[in-house]
C-alpha cells in the first residue's frame, strides 16, 4: 500500500500552483495523509476526514462540507470567525481594466550581466581574500 503524507502543503504555493497540486492529488491512486488550515484545498481532495476530537479519532465518510454539516457546533465556529455586518460579495468588486503592453517596446533587466551575483569578478575577490 502506498501513503503520501504531506504537512500544510499549500503554505508555501502560489494559487496556479495550488491548483495543479489539487488536481495531481485528486488524481493520485494510493492512500494520503493531509495536514492543513487551508479549508478549500481540503475540500478539493479530500473524500474522507479524520478529526482529533476529545482525545479521540472521528471519522467522516466525505469531503470538508460533509464534516461541518456533520459538527453544526462546528461549523457555527467557523462562521463566527467571519466579520459581522460585512455584507461585500466578490461580484461588488470594482472591474479594473488592464491594457497589454508592448512586449516588444521594452526589455525587461533582470539585474547585472555578470554571473549568478551579477558581478564577473567576485570570484576573484574571493580568492584573493583567501590569500
Amino acid at each position: 500500500a502506498t501513503l503520501l503524507v504531506r504537512d500544510e502543503p499549500t503554505n508555501h504555493l502560489d494559487i496556479p500552483a495550488k491548483e495543479i497540486l489539487e488536481e495531481a492529488l485528486q488524481h493520485y491512486e494510493g492512500s494520503m495523509l493531509l495536514i492543513s488550515h487551508d479549508r478549500y484545498f481540503i475540500s478539493q481532495v479530500a473524500t474522507t476526514i479524520i478529526a482529533v476530537e476529545d482525545k479521540a479519532l472521528e471519522m467522516y465518510s466525505g469531503d470538508y462540507k460533509y464534516y461541518l454539516a456533520n459538527r453544526p457546533e462546528l461549523a457555527e465556529q467557523v462562521e463566527a470567525r467571519f466579520i459581522a455586518g460585512d455584507s461585500r460579495e466578490i461580484g461588488s468588486a470594482k472591474v479594473v481594466e488592464v491594457q497589454a503592453e508592448d512586449k516588444g517596446s521594452r526589455k525587461k533587466s533582470f539585474g547585472g550581466g555578470g554571473g549568478p551575483s551579477g558581478n564577473k569578478d567576485k570570484g576573484v575577490k574571493n580568492a584573493k581574500r583567501m590569500n
